[in-house]
């Protein structure tokens, strides 16, 4: 599909096949698409698969698409180049889940229940809580989930706070980019990292939040 003139005899095009690939951007072209000719099989426009080529390897013009179904696939080509992506990984995510997830269950099976203690004096007096937290601290669990969150960018961090917040319905979809920019961050990573292990339904927000964007293919 020709795009646009790119000057010096070259062209900018766009495939199409008549095998869609399991392609989720691609879109279906059929006989009643077309203002002038046609195509002899059911084909896809394939947005994520742009190229150019000089008008000598034109072999000739089998159809011209109407309107609707050109702007269609140029628009998706559009969104595909603004789209905005996600700095964090996909496998870097689900590492957060799992570490967080037996961070959590570590920290149940060795600290007494949040409202076991209801006074701050009684927090404060309280020793064998202390050695608890310490014991808690020196796990395997507490250090590689504490580890890899200061593994992280400020970027990815600050990322991970965010899908936090959109998973738990503080933000809108369609406010998280412009949330995700305003979200105030400590010059510090230690207390970065402490802010997200604080947040006992971490796992829960999280896989949320990247469900929200998953839907519409962030990640």
């Amino acid at each position: 599909m020709v795009l646009a003139e790119a000057g010096r005899g070259d062209w900018v095009l766009c495939q199409i096949t008549s095998k869609s690939y399991a392609d989720p951007r691609a879109l279906q072209i059929d006989g009643t698409d077309f203002a002038l000719g046609s195509l002899r099989l059911t084909s896809y426009a394939r947005p994520g698969k742009l190229f150019t080529a000089h008008s000598s390897l034109v072999a000739g013009q089998v159809g011209e698409l109407n309107f609707r179904k050109f702007s269609e696939i140029r628009d998706a080509i559009t969104r595909l180049i603004q789209a905005k992506t996600l700095t964090l990984s996909k496998a870097k995510i689900d590492r957060a889940v799992r570490l967080a997830a037996a961070f959590w269950e570590k920290e149940k099976e060795l600290m007494p229940p949040s409202n076991a203690i209801v006074h701050v004096t009684d927090l404060l007096a309280d020793s064998s809580l202390s050695l608890k937290m310490e014991e808690f601290k020196n796990t395997a669990e507490y250090a590689r989930f504490h580890e890899y969150l200061l593994g992280l960018s400020p970027a990815e961090m600050r990322e991970l706070q965010a899908l936090m917040y959109l998973g738990r319905g503080d933000w809108k979809l369609q406010d998280f980019w412009q949330e995700c920019e305003d979200l105030r961050m400590e010059n510090d990573p230690e207390r970065e990292a402490q802010h997200v292990m604080e947040k006992a339904p971490f796992v829960e927000y999280i896989s949320a939040g990247f469900e929200v964007l998953n839907r519409k293919r962030i990640i």
